[in-house]
């Protein structure tokens, strides 16, 4: 899912505190946009 505000919502609604801060910080959107992409859990570079 790409809206990350609603991803944020929702997280937070349904209690992954975790996962709302880690979308929070902007650095970790582009991480979360390409383990949506590709499943990798990690990026090179």
């Amino acid at each position: 899912m790409f809206d990350l505000n609603l991803v944020m919502q929702i997280a937070s609604r349904e209690g992954w505190h975790e996962l709302a801060v880690y979308l929070a910080d902007s650095s970790s959107r582009r991480e979360y946009a390409h383990f949506i992409l590709t499943g990798e859990a990690e990026m090179e570079g």
